[in-house]
């Protein structure tokens, strides 16, 4: 099939209703635009601000790489650091395919941080009688910990995560279950982080869709192989986007609920704050993954 738009080169990404076919150097230009919206909708960024991207060993987040690398090329006294967390021994890295991109890169590792890998955690809460479902809300508080420690070891103003309009979504409606306002991560103000000694969150991909994302990777990286998390099927967020990809006609249903919870928040403010230890949005102090790594005695809490 031919890309709808250029209709000269071969498409890589079709959307869901079969209505837009993008080739390559389409797709690429289409998810640059979308990233600049985001960054120019909600402000994210300075001209001078050195970014920390953090990003785990999923081929995707190369191209997220590659993506905020061009536009940070747009601003000579900007700054863009990409910091690689290994969760487990055995994943397989892309430091050999971002060495292509112009970026200085950093790395940590939850065992570096923690003396731990992933699936040790899972066994702590197991010996503890924890269910082993809250192994993302651990994760992600140790991760963003380590993520701060990080950004601040080399003064980065920003840490820019690599969450998806899939994600931002899954998460808005994850809290809706819950019985909690529904909230998007850029939507807390900087204030409330650096208050608290934190570097401010900031979510540049939240307009771009995990399938353009992957297709886009997929076409430039071939070579690198594919890793998901082990335990990926305890992420309540995965969970709310498989029950929107069931309502999903066009590509637009993540959109949707984007703004949706953008208008919620914009009549009433939300109560989510950054947590005090690890600064992920949460409404109790500290965040639920915070306390069960206090109450497993993970270093640090």
């Amino acid at each position: 099939m031919k890309c709808t738009q250029c209709k000269k080169r071969d498409a890589v990404f079709i959307a869901t209703d079969g209505r837009e076919a993008l080739c390559l150097q389409c797709l690429r230009r289409r998810m640059l635009n979308r990233i600049r919206r985001a960054i120019a909708h909600f402000k994210m960024f300075n001209p001078k601000d050195h970014i920390l991207l953090s990003i785990s060993n999923k081929k995707e987040n190369i191209a997220l790489v590659e993506l905020l690398a061009r536009i940070e090329r747009e601003y000579p006294q900007a700054k863009l650091t990409v910091l690689l967390v290994k969760k487990e021994p055995d994943e397989p890295t892309v430091s050999d395919a971002l060495r292509e991109v112009p970026v200085d890169i950093v790395y940590g590792s939850l065992h570096e941080a923690y003396g731990m890998w992933l699936h040790d955690l899972v066994g702590l809460l197991e010996d503890q009688g924890l269910p082993s479902n809250d192994i993302c809300h651990l994760c992600r508080s140790l991760e963003m910990k380590l993520i701060q420690e990080k950004a601040k070891r080399v003064e980065a103003t920003k840490i820019a995560l690599p969450r998806l309009a899939d994600d931002e979504a899954g998460y808005a409606l994850s809290l809706l279950f819950r019985g909690e306002r529904p909230i998007l991560r850029v939507l807390i103000d900087e204030e409330a982080y650096t208050s608290r000694g934190f570097i401010p969150l900031k979510t540049p991909f939240m307009y771009l869709l995990r399938k353009e994302v992957r297709a886009y990777a997929e076409s430039v990286y071939p070579e690198v192989r594919a890793y998901e998390c082990p335990f990926m099927k305890y992420n309540e967020e995965m969970e709310s986007q498989q029950e929107l990809r069931k309502l999903e006609r066009s590509d637009g249903v993540f959109f949707s609920v984007i703004r949706v919870t953008e208008r919620i928040n914009t009549l009433m403010r939300s109560e989510h704050m950054p947590c005090p230890l690890c600064s992920l949005p949460t409404i109790e102090s500290p965040c639920h993954g915070c306390r069960l790594a206090r109450n497993i005695g993970i270093p640090g809490w």
